[in-house]
């Protein structure tokens, strides 16, 4: 039960790969697809389990990445093993790679993929850094990274658009910015159009050098690189 014109070439597609010849088994896939396909259209729905995704012919869905899969084909609307199987696929890529970034760098149309916008040919190394560096593992912490870093570089690039606030430094991996240096710290990524961690991280550190000299001159002198 449960096959219609809406499901029936999936169905059949999963009968012929996984070879299925028996009433029980092309039930089971039935079934969970009947599962995912609902809880696609809303989310209120029954969640997917590990073993619906396994039914279904989809690959690579574990206890780990389950809740990140199932907020996909809810977001995305998934409901197809090859739709489903690309965002596993890409997920793996990039929780690899945050694991250990000798791993393959995911790309541009990985994180589309997973679900993340805004990531882009002009922005990937930094996001990829950030992601191996920080072990970033879900959609909703690298969409985070990559919303705040291109509010950063779009102020380097402009400083008409909305400044880069304490919290978007840190999300970015920059460390040592505040309430007290915010100012000077936007003031140099615009005049010296500073975009990525490593030079706006050399900046704040000069800068901290510096403020903490004027203060107390028997701190660490600045010299003439800070």
């Amino acid at each position: 039960t449960g096959v219609d014109t809406n499901n029936l070439s999936y169905i059949n597609g999963q009968v012929d790969s996984q070879s299925l010849t028996t009433v029980a088994s092309i039930q089971t896939v039935v079934d969970s697809l009947a599962i995912i396909q609902s809880y696609a259209a809303d989310n209120t729905q029954t969640e997917p389990t590990v073993t619906n995704y396994a039914d279904t012919g989809v690959t690579g869905v574990d206890a780990n990445n389950l809740s990140e899969v199932n907020g996909q084909v809810d977001s995305q609307s998934l409901t197809t093993v090859a739709g489903i199987q690309t965002v596993v696929d890409s997920l793996a890529i990039i929780q690899s790679y945050a694991a250990d970034n000798t791993q393959t760098a995911p790309t541009v149309t990985n994180y589309a993929d997973i679900g993340v916008t805004g990531v882009g040919a002009t922005n990937l190394n930094e996001i990829n850094g950030q992601v191996g560096s920080q072990s970033l593992t879900t959609v909703a912490a690298i969409q985070t990274l990559t919303d705040s870093v291109n509010v950063i570089q779009s102020y380097a690039a402009d400083n008409t658009q909305p400044a880069p606030s304490v919290s978007g430094y840190a999300d970015f991996g920059v460390t040592g910015v505040d309430a007290n240096n915010l100012a000077e710290i936007n003031a140099q990524i615009d005049s010296q159009s500073l975009t990525s961690v490593a030079s706006i991280q050399t900046l704040i550190d000069s800068l901290t050098v510096i403020q903490n000299y004027a203060v107390d001159n028997t701190q660490t002198a600045p010299s003439v690189i800070d």
